[in-house]
């Protein structure tokens, strides 16, 4: 495993092992990036007392109603991340499984209480704000983030994300993203508690 993920690991983080299209399934890299964040859970839960590991679940993309999207069962992981779980013997239900939909309209709720608009942040930011604020409910004090880098342009939908999440709910969680281009291709950037000191107009122009 590579020592430069590990170095990020400590106690109170919780692991965000990519994300996937329920509709579409997982991609390789999806796989590889779930298979990745197991093997960091899998050394930390042994180490340090407070470790979570999670996965977010795209029905939102090319979803064509809320009917549609009241068939889905997004607890119910795909087959393949089920294996990568058993060769691990890690229990699924430890898993926390996070629908982006409902976080979505979780945080335009809060908008509007904030500003009296429910769309005055892009969906995706919106979407990566709301969990940061869930994490740190949850008790964690850092996250690390694998992510694909066609999904989050670049990485860039974290860290505006990240920096609306500091404004709409004053987060301070630690935040370690990992961009992986491919399997072996990635970089990397990093968000301190203080970072992202804007005001609440300034955050949305840049989200």
């Amino acid at each position: 495993m590579n020592k430069e993920f590990i170095k990020k690991l400590g106690d109170s983080t919780i692991i965000e092992a990519g994300h996937y299209s329920y509709k579409k399934g997982p991609s390789k890299l999806d796989i590889f990036l779930w298979e990745l964040g197991v093997e960091l859970y899998s050394y930390a839960k042994n180490k340090y007392k407070k470790i979570g590991l999670m996965v977010l679940v795209d029905d939102v993309h090319q979803v064509q109603s809320n009917e549609e999207r009241k068939s889905f069962n997004i607890k119910k992981l795909p087959e393949a991340y089920l294996e990568i779980l058993k060769e691990k013997n890690i229990n699924g239900k430890k898993v926390l499984i996070y629908s982006q939909e409902k976080l979505k309209e979780k945080g335009r709720k809060l908008l509007k209480k904030k500003d009296g608009s429910r769309t005055s942040a892009p969906k995706c930011r919106l979407i990566v704000a709301t969990l940061l604020k869930e994490k740190e409910r949850l008790g964690y004090k850092r996250t690390l983030v694998l992510s694909d880098e066609l999904k989050t342009e670049k990485g860039r939908k974290m860290v505006n994300g990240t920096i609306f999440s500091r404004f709409l709910y004053d987060t301070k969680i630690i935040v370690h993203q990992f961009i992986f281009k491919s399997k072996k291709e990635y970089e990397y950037y990093f968000m301190g508690p203080d970072e992202g000191s804007l005001d609440f107009e300034k955050a949305k122009e840049i989200c």
